[in-house]
């Protein structure tokens, strides 16, 4: 069973998450409703993506420049709950986290080849 699902609707990718932990459970419990076309749909919170980001970039580098642009995004257009992050996330993932608004590029790329 895969881990993710990722298809196409229109001109959006949409990634399918498998529940299978109990982190996966939390996303789903967490999952907030959005409108999308007249549809309503649950989407993750910010918190969470950020963290299935971290998680797939550990085995998975191949999007590492998207993954570094959706991370730097999360973190520098949204309030983060800090506390949530520091309860699933090892601690340099935190501090790499609160660290991320301020890297350039260069470094945040590094600073995830590195994890």
């Amino acid at each position: 069973m895969p881990d993710l699902v990722r298809f196409r609707v229109g001109s959006w990718d949409v990634d399918l998450f498998v529940t299978k932990s109990e982190f996966d459970r939390e996303v789903l419990r967490r999952a907030v409703g959005v409108d999308v076309a007249g549809v309503r749909l649950r989407v993750v919170t910010p918190e969470d993506l950020v963290i299935h980001k971290l998680i797939k970039l550990l085995t998975d580098k191949r999007r590492l420049l998207q993954d570094a642009a959706d991370l730097r995004a999360l973190t520098s257009a949204n309030a983060l709950d800090k506390e949530y992050l520091r309860t699933w996330l090892p601690p340099s993932d935190f501090s790499l986290v609160d660290r991320l608004p301020n890297l350039d590029e260069g470094a945040l790329a590094r600073a995830l080849l590195s994890r």
